[in-house]
């Protein structure tokens, strides 16, 4: 059954914060994991830029969070740019065009061993990359579960029970800690662990362990009308909403190798980072009550 077909209900609908976290990995930026929409030859202000559509998906979502962030947080890096919103969205702009284009200082590759979160914070006070970074930052602190701060507070209920309660704050705090400190220091050990990838048809091949079928163990069956019911008809993946609506290649051999029953086998064309005409920042010219932080696209 075609691929689209029969997941269409499931990846129909997609998590714009998920299209943002892959889209600012350098490591899928240029991969298949996007369907390629490049710019129009004629627009010569997206040249170079291989996925219009996401990245307009991107920057709009990018400046609707800078617009919390600068008014109702705390990070000097954003309040600084309260009533400057146009020269806010030309500068976030021009470095999402250079972080695109994978050029400079976007251009650094990100070694297999790099955590993206350690990429984005080597670009901190960059002075060609300003508010990029800061926003890159924040959507990848964000914790994909609530276990660090739920063992948090199992320590401090273990540590003060509610009849035998008699530490300070600050004792409670200073044992917390040590608490802390101990159970997340890495230990030598004695011999490495092996800690492979492992993928969906790994599993399989191991849960569902091919075996040859005798001629012996074939029976007879009694009634074999079934096979004469008419298969149910397949829906063309020209007309599923899923391969319109989602910047996600769904044949990218990343979602492959996570998805697929067999092993799939991988090309050996290798995805080429496009450059593109270096973008300029826009002169200053804000009046300090610029709150506008909407951008329009055409």
């Amino acid at each position: 059954m075609n691929f689209l077909a029969k997941y269409k209900n499931k990846y129909s609908e997609y998590s714009t914060l998920a299209i943002l976290r892959s889209y600012l990995n350098p490591a899928f930026l240029n991969s298949d994991l996007f369907n390629s929409d490049p710019a129009a030859a004629s627009d010569n202000d997206m040249a170079g830029i291989r996925h219009v559509s996401t990245f307009k998906q991107v920057v709009i979502f990018l400046l609707t969070m800078a617009h919390e962030e600068i008014h109702h947080g705390m990070q000097p890096l954003l309040t600084v740019w309260k009533g400057k919103a146009l020269k806010f969205k030309s500068t976030l702009l021009s470095e999402m065009k250079r972080y695109a284009r994978s050029q400079y200082p976007f251009n650094i590759p990100m070694d297999d061993g790099t955590d993206i979160f350690a990429w984005w914070r080597s670009f901190e006070g960059h002075k060609e990359a300003v508010v990029l970074p800061s926003l890159a930052i924040k959507i990848y602190a964000i914790r994909v579960n609530s276990m660090p701060g739920e063992r948090t507070a199992s320590a401090i209920t273990w540590m003060t029970p509610a009849l035998q309660s008699q530490l300070s704050i600050g004792q409670v705090g200073a044992k917390l800690l040590v608490c802390q400190h101990y159970m997340t220091e890495k230990k030598p050990r004695k011999q490495a662990v092996s800690r492979p990838t492992v993928k969906f048809y790994d599993i399989k091949s191991k849960m569902f362990p091919k075996t040859e079928v005798k001629d012996s163990d074939l029976k007879d069956e009694a009634d074999d009308s079934w096979l004469d019911v008419p298969a149910d008809p397949i829906t063309p993946s020209t007309s599923l909403k899923a391969e319109v609506k989602s910047p996600v290649n769904l044949a990218s051999s990343f979602l492959a190798t996570f998805l697929a029953e067999d092993n799939p086998k991988r090309g050996s064309a290798k995805d080429v980072a496009l450059e593109g005409p270096a973008e300029d920042r826009a002169a200053d010219g804000d009046s300090g009550n610029d709150d506008d932080f909407k951008m329009e696209f055409d």
